[in-house]
């Protein structure tokens, strides 16, 4: 659930709809990697943080290795073409995007950026502190409550997200308070 909702969130940001786009997006707990090309789910990664190394540091090192991972999947994928990345963009906490940005953006040889806005959400009624919370930990499920004409079908099979069921991660309870 957590790639459908950052690939709504690049669907209706017309900046991030063209090229090779790297997310990561980063909680306390979890990681998920996902890549995305003009729109379309090209790969998606997801990574534990052990609760007792939970910290900037600690996702900075679970971020690199997995990403130089999914880096050589999509390049054999390809079948030996270059896999070059346009922008990497991060969902998180500016401590873990400061732990990670320069290294995410040597590794990748891609700009990178911090997500802190979005054309489909207003954020300016928020204070501070509450603004930092949902940048740190809402972004995936603001998006996937996005509406997003690419995956609405006529036929009824399309996932709705309104029908709630049991929470997938743990950092889900944080989001849940956030935006309610």
């Amino acid at each position: 659930v957590r790639a459908l909702g950052t690939l709504a969130l690049l669907r209706a940001a017309p900046e991030l709809r063209r090229g090779l786009v790297l997310v990561v997006d980063a909680t306390a707990a979890s990681v998920e990697l996902v890549a995305v090309r003009d729109c379309l789910l090209l790969a998606s990664r997801g990574l534990s943080i052990p609760s007792e190394e939970s910290g900037p540091l600690a996702a900075r090192d679970e971020v690199l290795p997995a990403v130089r991972m999914l880096l050589g999947s999509l390049r054999s994928a390809e079948q030996g073409a270059t896999v070059a990345l346009s922008r990497v963009v991060v969902l998180g906490s500016q401590a873990v995007f400061e732990a990670i940005s320069a290294e995410l953006a040597r590794v990748t040889g891609a700009p990178v950026a911090r997500l802190e806005s979005h054309p489909s959400i207003t954020l300016s009624a928020l204070d501070a502190s509450t603004r930092e919370a949902f940048l740190a930990s809402c972004w995936p499920l603001a998006g996937a409550l996005l509406e997003d004409e690419a995956a609405l079908r006529g036929d009824g099979s399309a996932i709705d997200f309104l029908v709630p069921t049991g929470l997938i991660d743990v950092a889900a309870r944080t989001r849940q308070r956030v935006l309610l």
